[in-house]
């Protein structure tokens, strides 16, 4: 008899052996670099609802999981089915200068067993560009969230059901070029607000997780050639909390960076980057400094196949005690295969490196490797269909509360 993982596994196999056949190839713009699956194909994209110089797209896609560990727990795990609707909606301008976009979106997950982790995650967002002159715009953009902490978090305050969080988000951002010289200069805000939770009754206070975070940064790029950027970029970042329980984790942080873009027509684009950061503590806890380093390179080897790399470090916030931040490294792989124009499969490789500043947590060090592959077939340009398997193994320096976890996800998206 298949138990499950052995289930999991062959699927998995099935999925990533379907790579290694080959297909026709589909023609496309050499001079675009794009990865199969974001092509334009006009049989095969939704046209949208034309409302005078706008367009309308609303969608509605439905994933049914199945999750062997829901909880991600290292022994007892509990398995569920979960089912999701994802709507969304988009209204944008189509003019010859400047665009206006308005969207909204939905993330609504129901649990077969345990109803308590449902949740309904939402947003709403806005974002302009007005064109100044030759290649010389400002871009603007605000959000409003409302997410949910998943289980996985050392965070999770362990309520009877999901801590749910408001994020609201406000970026500003200058581009100049002036031939060879590139200038980029931009703001952030981000502000976070926890809901109280519960656990058998009793209260749990989250007050003292709320916060806002400010950022300033600004890159200079010199073009050496039609093919080579080199740039340099510097931020600097203030990040504050609300009620005093929790003040005594403000930070100012500082990063500077040395990098080059590539964009080689028709096959490949992105940053390649090396630089410093530090995030300096108000009070006792530990600063964190150190290397930081990253990627975002997509690469198209081929007519039907496409490589996307990315590599980002970063420090997070943590409540985690006796934690001042943690330094994420957070690294994928996804080599993407097109079989015919509406026919896609997808390999990802996956690794997370997390490490909490302070010796009184080194313990919680953990790293998590990811394995995931997918197909998905596009029936006409309003109807897709999906399948996906993801595995994940987590794995702390002292070996409390390792665990691995298996998703199998079948998806239908309707578009308009």
């Amino acid at each position: 008899m298949v138990n499950k993982k052995q289930y999991f596994s062959r699927i998995a196999m099935c999925l990533m052996l379907s790579t290694a056949y080959s297909s026709s190839a589909y023609s496309y713009d050499d001079n675009e670099v794009e990865s199969v699956k974001e092509r334009h194909d006009a049989f095969y994209t939704p046209e949208g609802i034309r409302l005078g110089v706008f367009t309308l797209s609303p969608s509605l896609e439905v994933l049914q999981k199945y999750d062997d560990n829901i909880f991600r727990q290292q022994s007892g795990e509990k398995s569920d089915a979960i089912t999701l609707f994802q709507p969304s909606v988009a209204l944008k301008s189509d003019w010859g200068l400047h665009e206006v976009q308005l969207g909204a979106s939905g993330d609504f997950g129901r649990f077969s067993d345990f109803d308590s982790e449902n949740y309904e995650d939402h947003r709403l967002y806005a974002s302009g560009r007005y064109d100044i002159d030759y290649e010389t715009y400002l871009t603007v953009s605000a959000s409003l969230n409302r997410l949910h902490e998943d289980r996985s978090s050392l965070d999770d305050v362990g309520g009877d059901s999901p801590t749910e969080f408001d994020r609201r988000s406000m970026a500003v951002t200058f581009s100049r070029s002036l031939g060879i010289l590139k200038l980029r200069l931009g703001g952030e805000l981000h502000s976070y607000e926890y809901e109280d939770s519960s656990s058998g009754g009793a209260s749990i206070d989250n007050s003292n997780r709320d916060r806002d975070h400010q950022a300033l940064n600004a890159r200079l790029s010199y073009g050496v050639s039609d093919d080579y950027d080199v740039f340099v970029q510097a931020e600097t970042s203030r990040r504050r909390y609300d009620e005093s329980t929790g003040a005594a984790r403000d930070s100012d942080g500082r990063e500077y960076q040395l990098g080059m873009a590539v964009n080689f027509s028709g096959k490949a684009k992105g940053d390649v980057y090396i630089g410093r950061l530090t995030q300096d503590y108000r009070t006792t806890f530990d600063d964190v400094s150190a290397t930081t380093y990253g990627a975002s390179v997509l690469w198209n080897p081929t007519e039907v196949m496409s490589l996307d790399f990315n590599i980002d470090r970063e420090v997070l916030e943590t409540t985690l005690a006796g934690a001042s931040g943690l330094l994420r490294t957070d690294s994928s792989v996804v080599l993407e295969h097109s079989f015919r124009d509406n026919v896609f499969v997808d390999l990802g490789l996956g690794l997370i490196d997390e490490q909490y500043e302070g010796t009184a947590v080194s313990s919680r060090d953990n790293t998590t490797y990811v394995l995931g592959a997918g197909a998905e077939y596009r029936v006409n340009n309003r109807l897709h269909a999906g399948v996906n398997y993801e595995f994940k193994d987590r794995s702390f320096k002292d070996n409390v509360g390792d665990y691995d976890n298996h998703v199998m996800t079948f998806s239908v998206k309707y578009a308009y």
